[in-house]
């Protein structure tokens, strides 16, 4: 009797399926072969539009419009295929218009085509969707072109078909435009592009049924949800209806309790979803129906696996920025929370002192207060322990931060940068912001953009005694307003500069900027700076007094005989002999907390090593703390008072004048503006 049922169940539905007509998926609704000569009714002849037939849209008739040239006779050559009688479009702002089409939940559009050069095709919904064409809706300028739908760009070696898919949300009479071009998704050069066939395919006008979510054969586990699977019924459907199988193309059987189809008229659709409670395969058939006719079923299966334990998750709930902050010790950190899945235990390691963690599955919370007395930064790394059932059991999964720990009573630092310029100054791990400015002190920054920059801002960096220093990053443009103003604080404000530039600015000491090589990643410190604070356990090498700094940071000032300041370190490429790399500025007196230094940066390529940082660092320190260093001039890279140089010579100690690059003890011959002379040994 069962098997009676079935069979019958099975018959039923195969009987319905053949009265009601099967319809085609696809119908093809216009089509057209070039090759055969033909344009609807009437022979085509002649080219350039003069035998297109009474069926083809005449777009020659203003300069606005593109035309298509048409020659049955000339056979084109394309790789090892040929177009006779073809569509060729003729050059600029050139279209081809297809007739009305009736579209029923979208459908294709296929182009057999090829091309001489490279080239593109595209297809367009015209503006506004009517026959005739008008100037305002073809510009020829690359404008209002229509809907764009898809474009291809290839240099075709042989005709090749293109399939243009139209959303399955297009319905109603549409005009289409196939174009051609060889810049982008307008029409604008398209002679060399051949055109054999033109095939367009709806839906049939009866009902529809198509998957919009999902795949055939879906896959599933246990205890997790289904991805959802979605049918939307169209053309003349009313309804819809799903069936679940026994196997594929197999008999209607019971619904599952575990999976659901929900059917939503509003919307036409029908939804599978659900969470599986067992490991096995689904088989369903979907129909839809106008009442009279029906679809053609689409069927499906969903694969059920058994579950698996997956790896731990992390999701952070607090802010990213809490996973490497700064804190100034004796306050409480913001408190890093993760939602941690798929676990047998969690730790956390490296945190500084008297800050805690406490997990209570699934909520990890790092917070306290951080009293360490040692100003560093704590690198800690959270370990999540995976479940017995694991395919690799108590496999630790990482997730690590830092937690910089800084002086109490840190200075307070204003940073000057241009996001617009260097995106990165803030977060670069190697600049110099990350490296030394805001492990070290209380940094407030400014994205000093003069599109950006208020006047309170400008009036807090500039009011005396509001920052023990002010730190001008590279990236702020050298006509940058606030900067050029800083350029007349100096000896009265402490200011770091790491801008080259700013040294062509009048406000700012002369001299020209210079941006160096790339590859410029060391200075030479000069021999009377030496001794300087801001080498403090920096390593010199070599007789130059060379230090490392980076990967190609450096940048120069070439100093002129107006350029004011100490010399303390060359360039090390030596490109001039007045490229200067750092130039101190003080008003000498015992006490001083308003000094100047240029230490030239380049933003572009901001990677400092352990040597450039320490020494940034000792700048900033010299740069607020209250002694000034007074080096003894032994060389033409001190300028001495007011006196200009007029020029340097060098000499041997047998007097014969030499390159200012030889190696020894030389003798430096300076001529001064007032006509006097000085003289000195230099060993290089």
């Amino acid at each position: 009797m069962k098997r009676f049922t079935k069979f019958s169940l099975l018959l039923v539905s195969l009987l319905l399926i053949g009265i009601a007509g099967v319809k085609a998926e696809l119908q093809t609704v216009f089509s057209i072969d070039f090759t055969s000569s033909t344009w609807g009714s009437t022979a085509i002849t002649g080219s350039n539009n003069s035998g297109k037939g009474s069926n083809f849209s005449d777009l020659n008739s203003n300069s606005y419009y593109g035309y298509c040239g048409i020659n049955p006779t000339t056979s084109i050559t394309i790789g090892s295929g040929s177009i006779t009688g073809y569509l060729e479009f003729g050059g600029t702002a050139r279209f081809f218009l297809l007739p009305a089409i009736n579209f029923i939940d979208g459908g294709t559009v296929t182009v057999e085509w090829g091309c001489t050069s490279n080239r593109s095709i595209g297809l367009f919904f015209s503006t506004p969707n009517t026959a005739t064409e008008t100037a305002t809706d073809i510009t020829g300028d690359g404008t209002n072109k229509g809907t764009a739908i898809n474009y291809v760009s290839q240099n075709l070696g042989n005709i090749a078909s293109q399939t243009f898919t139209i959303a399955n949300t297009v319905n109603g009479t549409k005009y289409l435009r196939l174009s051609a071009t060889n810049t982008g998704a307008n029409p604008s050069a398209g002679s060399g592009t051949y055109i054999k066939s033109i095939i367009v395919k709806t839906n049939p006008s009866g009902p529809t049924i198509s998957r919009t979510t999902g795949d055939a054969v879906a896959t599933g586990m246990v205890s997790a949800a289904l991805n959802p699977i979605v049918f939307t019924w169209g053309g003349a459907a009313t309804d819809a209806t799903l069936t679940w199988l026994d196997a594929a193309g197999g008999n209607p059987t019971a619904a599952p309790t575990d999976i659901q189809a929900t059917k939503a008229v509003g919307s036409k659709t029908i939804t599978i979803d659900g969470t599986p409670t067992s490991a096995r395969t689904l088989y369903y058939s979907v129909v839809a129906t106008d009442g009279t006719n029906n679809s053609t079923p689409t069927t499906g299966s969903i694969v059920i696996s058994p579950y698996v334990t997956p790896a731990p998750n992390f999701e952070l709930t607090s802010a990213a920025s809490t996973t490497n902050q700064v804190v100034k010790d004796g306050n409480s950190i913001a408190n890093i929370t993760y939602n941690i899945t798929n676990v047998k235990s969690v730790t956390v390691e490296g945190l500084p002192i008297s800050v805690d963690y406490i997990f209570v599955a699934p909520v990890l919370t790092i917070s306290g207060i951080a009293n360490t007395g040692l100003y560093k930064a704590y690198d800690y790394t959270i370990k999540a322990i995976a479940s017995d059932d694991y395919a690799t059991p108590n496999q630790v999964f990482p997730e690590t931060g830092t937690i910089t720990v800084k002086d109490p009573n840190a200075k307070t630092v204003a940073f000057l940068y241009d996001a617009s310029v260097a995106s990165t100054a803030l977060t670069n791990a190697n600049g110099l912001y990350k490296l030394v400015i805001e492990p070290n002190y209380d940094a407030k920054t400014f994205n000093a953009n003069n599109g950006n920059f208020s006047n309170d801002d400008t009036n807090d960096i500039l009011a005396v005694g509001n920052y023990d220093l002010i730190v001008l990053h590279e990236s702020l443009k050298s006509g940058n307003t606030l900067a050029l103003t800083l350029g007349t604080k100096i000896d009265q404000l402490p200011i770091l500069n790491t801008k080259a530039h700013m040294y062509s600015k009048t406000n700012w000491p002369a001299g020209a900027g210079n941006n160096g090589a790339a590859v410029n990643t060391s200075l030479c410190v000069n021999e009377s700076y030496k001794t300087h604070p801001i080498f403090n356990g920096v390593v010199m090498t070599g007789e130059t007094n060379s230090v490392s700094m980076g990967d190609g940071i450096i940048r120069w000032v070439d100093v002129t005989s107006s350029t004011t300041g100490n010399y303390i370190a060359n360039n090390s490429e030596g490109t001039t002999a007045t490229a200067v790399a750092i130039i101190e500025q003080n008003n000498n007196t015992a006490v001083d907390n308003n000094k100047y230094l240029l230490i030239s940066l380049s933003a572009a390529s901001e990677n400092l090593n352990s040597n450039g940082a320490l020494l940034f660092k000792n700048a900033c320190e010299y740069l607020m703390g209250s002694t000034v260093f007074a080096a003894t001039p032994t060389n033409i890279n001190t300028i001495s008072g007011d006196k200009a140089i007029v020029s340097v010579k060098y000499y041997n100690l047998t007097g014969i004048e030499v390159n200012e690059n030889v190696k020894g003890i030389i003798i430096v011959k300076t001529i001064y503006e007032d006509g006097s002379v000085s003289t000195s040994k230099v060993l290089k």
